[in-house]
């Protein structure tokens, strides 16, 4: 019974699609599919997010990302910047380089193994992060238009369930 249903809730994301020759196969709908239309949402946050900040504050996206992570975590490890952001140890580590060469944020290991670094933001990146604020929230604004509060925030919700679900490994 418990199969009848998930297959019945996939369904809905599928639509015929005709093939040459007078055959027909199934395709992910664009229209129905919630991960299909977040990823697009994704894609399209991406796009003009990372357009907007590297022409207000010649920084990218990933540069932001991690920013606001260290301005609302203080003391965060590579290890747990990745966990936190979704995005791999490599790619959060040579940004949080970059923003230490950059005098952005402070490092510290507490041990002679450069894996066990703590990062904060220094002065400087404290003050990028409140002008980069600015152009987030902007976004946010014109990204949430059209939902209430309640709307919004069981969106938030919504997508804190979606974003666990990847740490579950999918099973036969």
């Amino acid at each position: 019974m418990g199969n009848s249903k998930s297959r019945s809730q996939q369904d809905r994301f599928l639509v015929s699609v005709s093939k040459p020759g007078n055959s027909s196969t199934q395709a992910v709908s664009f229209e129905h599919s919630p991960l299909v239309l977040f990823a697009i949402a994704g894609n399209r946050y991406n796009r003009l997010a990372g357009r907007l900040f590297k022409e207000r504050h010649q920084e990218s996206l990933m540069t932001w990302r991690v920013l606001g992570l260290l301005a609302s975590k203080q003391r965060a490890s590579v290890a747990f910047a990745a966990q936190t952001t979704g995005i791999d140890k490599a790619a959060v580590s040579r940004t949080l380089n970059q923003l230490e060469e950059s005098g952005l944020a402070l490092s510290e290991a507490p041990t002679a193994d450069p894996r066990r670094k703590t990062w904060w933001l220094s002065e400087e990146g404290y003050e990028l992060h409140e002008a980069m604020l600015v152009t987030s929230l902007e976004l946010h604004r014109k990204l949430l238009k059209g939902l209430s509060s309640n709307e919004t925030v069981e969106l938030a919700r919504l997508l804190t369930v979606v974003a666990n679900n990847f740490d579950e490994r999918p099973t036969d």
